[in-house]
């Protein structure tokens, strides 16, 4: 069984946590045929209007008032499916769609929906 993992450069994963998660949640034809997707996942999380926070977002770059669920982004795991599809994704929208909040814009806007 292959997965991707996502991981921020200042997180460090329990394999042994990892391991038994993956055993218990994960199984292999889930993986292998079809997409696949974990994550903590945030809903109903509102952007920072305060443009003095690191992750200001305007009404211009999100009018709505609630982010659509997306993942925590300091780890996530996908299937090899999912990861292209994610890749993809980002490739068609990247030049017209972008927010510069990574974990909205990836697993949120493209991927959960």
């Amino acid at each position: 069984m292959s997965l991707v993992f996502k991981v921020d450069d200042d997180v460090i994963v329990n394999h042994w946590k990892l391991e038994a998660y993956i055993k218990e949640n994960i199984k292999e034809p889930e993986v292998n045929n079809g997409h696949s997707f974990h994550c903590h996942q945030f809903t109903k999380m509102a952007p920072k209007r305060s443009p003095q926070s690191k992750w200001y977002l305007s009404q211009m770059d999100w009018p709505d008032k609630v982010f659509s669920p997306y993942c925590h982004g300091p780890f996530y795991m996908f299937s090899p499916k999912t990861a292209l599809g994610i890749f993809q994704s980002f490739e068609e929208t990247f030049h017209e769609n972008y927010l510069a909040i990574e974990d909205v814009y990836i697993t949120g806007k493209h991927t959960l929906e």
